[in-house]
């Protein structure tokens, strides 16, 4: 329950095709590369050359499901005193408005946005606008409080 006057917390979600997206790669990129490594060897290619691809084929698809249980599966929850980033494979962290000391939005690839935090206390905390309406975030941070449009 909120007190009076002030607003409930915003919980936003990590964007649905985002999340499609990171558990599929995740799951057909680790599987592709056991099924190199368990597959018939061919003659024409070295044994260290297969192992070499199901090993990078395993290293993308734990990236992926690094990024998936990381950030899909996350929440970015904004509210009067700031905005907390958490999730069940997240430790949360919690940011205040008036405790960034300056923030940018880098832009380039065709993944998402980033933002990158430069905190009161010296920490540095980058975040990928993977989440519904996350443009919030950015309104928030140019007010110094919860976004009001």
């Amino acid at each position: 329950m909120t007190a009076p006057g002030t607003l409930p917390p915003l919980v936003l979600a990590c964007r649905g095709r985002i999340r499609l997206t990171l558990g599929t790669a995740a799951v057909v990129l680790l599987g592709l590369g056991a099924a190199l490594l368990a597959g018939e060897p061919d003659r024409r290619a070295p044994r260290p050359l297969v192992v070499a691809g199901a090993a990078g084929l395993f290293l993308l698809g734990g990236g992926a499901a690094h990024l998936f249980l990381r950030y899909g599966l996350g929440r970015l929850v904004l509210d009067d005193r700031g905005f907390t980033l958490a999730g069940p494979f997240r430790r949360a962290v919690a940011v205040r408005w008036d405790g960034v000391a300056s923030w940018r939005a880098l832009a380039g690839g065709p993944g998402p946005r980033m933002l990158r935090l430069r905190l009161d206390d010296g920490r540095r905390l980058s975040l990928p606008l993977v989440f519904e309406e996350s443009h919030l975030i950015e309104v928030g941070l140019a007010q110094r409080h919860f976004p009001r449009i």
